[in-house]
């Protein structure tokens, strides 16, 4: 999981391929580090910390920590904040693989 460290990076990230997903942290969050450690080797997610980006904070309408959006083709489809799975998640996102590249 690469960290984005601006608008322009958030812009790139969201380009990058059609399905990913950003886990907007706050420095503060224990929550957001353990979530952090558990996505560290996926490559379709990528780290925004919202006490250091507030532009993307203002593009993306996310105030809060730990927050996961999903982006398919540069489109937010489903965002998971506050209190949720990382299985729910992951397995949304395998539902979403699995709907549309079949």
């Amino acid at each position: 999981m690469k960290v984005i460290d601006s608008l322009d990076g958030f812009n790139k990230a969201i380009d990058s391929k059609p399905l990913i997903g950003i886990l907007f942290s706050s420095n503060s969050c224990s929550t957001c580090k353990a979530l952090s450690f558990k996505l560290k080797d996926r490559d379709d997610f990528f780290e925004v910390y919202i006490d250091n980006l507030p532009q993307i904070v203002s593009v993306t309408n996310i105030y809060s920590a730990p927050t996961i959006a999903i982006y398919f083709k540069k489109k937010q489809i489903n965002v998971f904040s506050g209190v949720f799975s990382l299985n729910d998640v992951l397995d949304y996102i395998e539902r979403v693989q699995n709907y549309v590249y079949t």
